[in-house]
């Protein structure tokens, strides 16, 4: 079935066809010049949803071949012009399901391919399984967001209480929730929010790399908002990872990314082989790091949270949906403290001793 990507805006006329891209790009598509792909614009313009086999039908009533038809669909596929919809929902779903997620099916619409359906990109989110490693500011954000678009397996580590200082900037808990368990509060709320996520609270702090060899084990991505042991724990993480081939996300108060895919994306060791050569006295600034038993970027405002742990949520959606974009595969966001927010890109290095050469020997 074919439609046409509600991220383009179209403005026909009798012998041309203007769409107008979610970019403020202009595609144009004239009688004269374009004839194949005009008539096929015009047609799933005029017939949403038309199936691939009749446009082919009235398209060769025209005089068009097969093949010329079949290329001009995927030229416009890949121009993002076209969606390939599947409008029948799969089995996969229940009723309430798809009444759950009407409106995000819709948005994921706009990111159809001749192979992939909103359904696809659905299930795709359903059947994912991740950890969240801190479920505080962000932490929590992550875990709502998710929770609420339906990716299916959550689990979450962390072995703090919630105090009453946590409550400007960590929403989803409450002063009632003062003294309990952050993992098994969040737990609470999310099943709430919706009842098909299978939620795992682990109520324990990650100390050491043993530590994380379950929270890896099963998932399709880990997310790390926790800060300590600082340093020691991304590169525990960044470890294990590359021995699981598990992907994982790095975070802290100012940065979101990058997104470690193993042997694919930079890794822990590349951010430091990059930052090495862009500062001088970096080695010394992860000493002293190293050296302090609170985060140095701890202050914070409520809005800061609120904001990276919805890009970090929108960049592991992203990644599991397998139908978007990932912008951290190649960088990170950077939220600076006036909430402005850039982009730096890090590159892999090829003599990276973690990622560089040869896979390492597995768990």
């Amino acid at each position: 079935m074919l439609r046409i990507n509600l991220d383009w805006i179209p403005r026909p006329t009798s012998r041309s066809l203007d769409f107008f891209g979610p970019n403020a790009e202009l595609e144009t598509f004239r009688l004269e010049k374009d004839r194949v792909r005009f008539y096929i614009l015009h047609e799933v313009f005029q017939h949403p949803g038309i199936a691939v086999p009749r446009l082919i039908v009235k398209l060769n009533e025209l005089g068009f071949g097969r093949h010329e038809i079949t290329r001009g669909i995927t030229s416009l596929q890949e121009r993002g012009i076209l969606n390939s919809a599947n409008l029948a929902p799969p089995g996969k779903f229940s009723r309430e399901e798809l009444e759950r997620y009407k409106w995000q099916l819709e948005y994921f619409a706009s990111f159809e391919s001749q192979g992939v359906s909103r359904y696809d990109i659905q299930y795709n989110l359903k059947k994912s399984r991740v950890a969240i490693i801190g479920v505080g500011g962000q932490g929590s954000i992550v875990a709502q967001l998710l929770a609420a678009m339906g990716v299916g397996d959550i689990t979450a580590v962390d072995g703090d209480v919630i105090e009453m200082s946590n409550l400007t900037r960590q929403v989803l808990y409450q002063e009632s929730d003062i003294g309990h368990s952050k993992t098994l509060v969040l737990g609470r709320r999310l099943v709430a929010q919706n009842g098909k996520v299978h939620f795992h609270a682990v109520p324990h702090y990650v100390q050491s790399r043993k530590d994380l060899v379950k929270v890896f084990e099963h998932r399709d991505m880990v997310i790390l908002c926790a800060d300590r042991p600082f340093i020691k724990l991304r590169e525990w993480v960044n470890d294990i990872a590359l021995k699981t081939e598990v992907p994982y996300i790095g975070v802290s108060g100012m940065w979101v990314g990058p997104l470690c895919v193993p042997f694919q994306s930079p890794c822990f060791e590349c951010e430091k082989i990059y930052y090495r050569k862009k500062y001088k006295n970096y080695n010394a600034m992860i000493r002293r790091l190293e050296e302090l038993r609170e985060n140095p970027w701890r202050p914070s405002f409520g809005f800061r949270p609120v904001i990276s742990g919805t890009l970090i949520a929108l960049q592991v959606a992203k990644f599991l949906s397998r139908a978007m974009t990932v912008e951290v595969l190649a960088g990170r966001f950077q939220l600076n403290v006036d909430l402005k927010v850039a982009f730096e890109k890090i590159p892999r290095s090829k003599r990276c001793p973690a990622c560089g050469g040869a896979r390492i020997r597995p768990l």
